[in-house]
């Protein structure tokens, strides 16, 4: 049964904000127990705080995981203004990525605008604001998750120049794409957007021009800590290019792949299971095979399909570590395609395809559902816990240290705590977080629930401090491990 040309939704702005209402409410509901702590976000949170103290931009990132050699600086420049409104509120650039993950929803419909229709872009908004993984790093303090943000944009832009190449457009896209890499560069399989960009778009010397500034501005920060530290960064990729052993922790095989690693990674993205994600690549894979046969495939959509196969083929022979939280760039194309041939079902047969549309739904409320309501933050409560500790006694400031790295994520997290608060400074009374049982002669000041211990360190020299194994976990300390480690 074919859809009669008068659209489905007759007030489509009213529905499109619902839908973003929706991907507020499953993004913020329960958000205490949601947010992501730990070491690494902890971390970062602090050194945003110190350069907006400071009034200083970061050069570089933090380093990558699969070798010696840093990020762009990106990350904390995204974060610098809303901490700089918000200093004293310890959750800004959590909320402030879960904000540009609910204008990610809005962002997914422009695209579904552009390559169908209004009709199309509803619901594409619609997966994406129930997208489980994309309500796991919609509050997950991590690179990967404002890469999610940069791939999207520069998917709207690659789609935007497909469907009408222009020299803004392609600025906008290349832009994005170097924001993307130099975030973390789990986004370099976005580069094979280039060669279709050029064999699609306009190969005149003003596009190229456009193209090339695009992808070089982002690329700065690093090309100038290149020539302050002797190339370090360029030594070190060209090195793990040509050196780096088999590492990936996703399987190399090939039928392993695409019978598990994949149906997995889209059951992940819609539908909430891997049984589920192997049902949606099929549907997807006779949709398309019948689409080309009867030659009725969108441009936009034949050429994203194209990419997203050059990508899983180079991931599938990356030569490196790969973690399923380092594919945030490709969700925004798995939805894409899949929405896709969900519409082009309920074209031809309303029923079959709401049928379809249905089944999905229940199957990404239930998975919703669980993730809510059995979240937890043990970091958070751990941390108020010593907060509160603290707070009984005389000392108006603190300065946090570690034992011989025990306890980091504790020690980061209630330096963050401390921090946002304006209770964390160099000259204030001196603490130290370390595992039940570790052998110091401080005094012990409070005794955790976690088998954890807090130690007054008050009139210890920094130098027996450092020769006992202690060593700093302030917002300048952090800030100076990461950003000034090679002056």
């Amino acid at each position: 049964m074919l859809l009669p040309k008068q659209s489905l939704f007759t007030n489509y702005l009213f529905l499109l904000t619902c839908i973003l209402f929706l991907a507020a409410v499953l993004r913020f509901v329960n958000y205490d127990a949601r947010f992501g702590l730990a070491s690494d976000q902890a971390r970062d949170a602090l050194i945003i705080q110190e350069a907006v103290k400071e009034h200083t931009l970061p050069l570089i990132g933090a380093f990558s995981a699969s070798g010696p050699f840093v990020f762009g600086p990106y990350f904390y420049w995204a974060f610098y203004i809303p901490v700089a409104l918000f200093p004293h509120f310890v959750l800004t650039p959590w909320i402030f990525l879960t904000l540009l993950y609910i204008g990610i929803v809005g962002i997914m419909f422009s695209i579904g605008e552009k390559v169908y229709d209004r009709n199309f872009g509803l619901l594409l908004a619609f997966f994406t604001a129930i997208s489980p993984v994309e309500l796991s790093l919609s509050s997950n303090l991590i690179y990967s998750a404002l890469v999610g943000f940069f791939a999207t944009c520069t998917l709207y832009f690659f789609v935007s120049y497909i469907k009408a190449p222009s020299r803004r457009f392609l600025f906008f896209f290349a832009l994005f794409l170097s924001l993307s890499v130099n975030t973390h560069f789990e986004a370099m399989p976005l580069l094979l957007m280039i060669p279709f960009v050029l064999y699609f778009g306009k190969r005149t010397l003003s596009h190229m021009s456009m193209l090339f500034l695009g992808l070089l501005l982002p690329l700065t920060p690093l090309i100038i800590f290149n020539f302050e530290y002797h190339f370090y960064e360029l030594n070190n990729i060209i090195h793990f290019i040509l050196f780096h052993p088999q590492t990936t922790l996703v399987t190399k095989r090939w039928l392993t792949t695409l019978t598990s690693s994949w149906p997995t990674r889209w059951g992940d993205t819609i539908g909430g299971t891997k049984l589920i994600g192997g049902i949606e690549i099929i549907l997807l894979l006779l949709v398309a095979g019948y689409s080309i046969y009867a030659k009725k495939i969108q441009k936009e959509i034949g050429i994203v399909m194209g990419v997203f196969i050059c990508m899983v083929v180079m991931l599938r022979y990356f030569n490196g570590i790969i973690f399923e939280s380092f594919l945030a760039f490709i969700i925004p194309f798995i939805l894409l395609l899949f929405a896709w041939a969900c519409y082009e079902i309920v074209k031809r047969n309303v029923y079959i395809g709401m049928f379809i549309l249905f089944c999905i739904v229940c199957a990404n409320t239930f998975v919703i559902y669980q993730t809510i309501t059995k979240a937890s933050n043990p970091m958070r409560t751990t941390t108020i816990h010593w907060v509160n500790k603290l707070a009984t006694t005389k000392a108006k400031t603190f300065s946090v240290y570690q034992y011989k790295s025990q306890q980091s994520e504790q020690a980061l997290s209630l330096s963050l705590y401390l921090n946002s608060e304006g209770k964390a400074a160099i000259s204030g009374d001196k603490i130290a977080l370390a595992s039940f049982g570790a052998p110091i002669n401080e005094q012990v000041l409070f005794t955790g629930h976690d088998r954890s211990r807090m130690y007054t360190l008050q009139g210890v020299s920094d130098a027996s401090l450092t020769k006992e194994g202690f060593s700093s976990i302030s917002a300048k300390s952090v800030y100076n491990a990461t950003e000034n480690w090679y002056k």
